[in-house]
């Protein structure tokens, strides 16, 4: 699915695009994975994406698991320890991405607990016109 990749090559304008049209089902699951596009975000360690994604208004399900039982949550957790991805080309990369990793575990720690609170903020922050659903 374009929209996976443009999450883990870390383009938010694309992403972007992709959240706007409402033709796109954003809680797509893949068919070997069970995982959707917010799964990648969380394992690559995207943390602008996640913010976006949570801010927006279209509705997501962040507590979705895995076809291993696993959410997005754990996820991350798991990939802020993990080393080198195959994906990763450098120490820098795979640094970037434990490091995003580790916030998006504290904003989806929040997020679980406070949910509207941190849609407003996030979308404060973001510049997001329009009322939180």
């Amino acid at each position: 699915m374009v929209l996976r990749d443009d999450i883990r090559n870390g383009d938010l304008q694309k992403v972007k695009v992709h959240f706007e049209n409402r033709n796109i089902d954003v809680n797509f699951k893949s068919s070997y994975c069970q995982e959707t596009a917010f799964f990648v975000a969380c394992q690559c360690g995207k943390l602008d994406i996640i913010e976006y994604v949570l801010a927006n208004e279209r509705e997501l399900n962040v507590l979705r698991k895995n076809y291993r039982k696993k959410s997005p949550l754990e996820i991350a957790k798991i990939n802020s320890k993990s080393p080198r991805l195959g994906s990763e080309k450098n120490e820098n990369q795979t640094k970037q991405r434990q490091k995003g990793c580790t916030s998006i575990i504290k904003l989806l720690e929040e997020y679980q607990t406070d949910p509207k609170n941190v849609k407003v903020r996030l979308r404060k922050k973001l510049n997001l016109n329009g009322t939180v659903l």
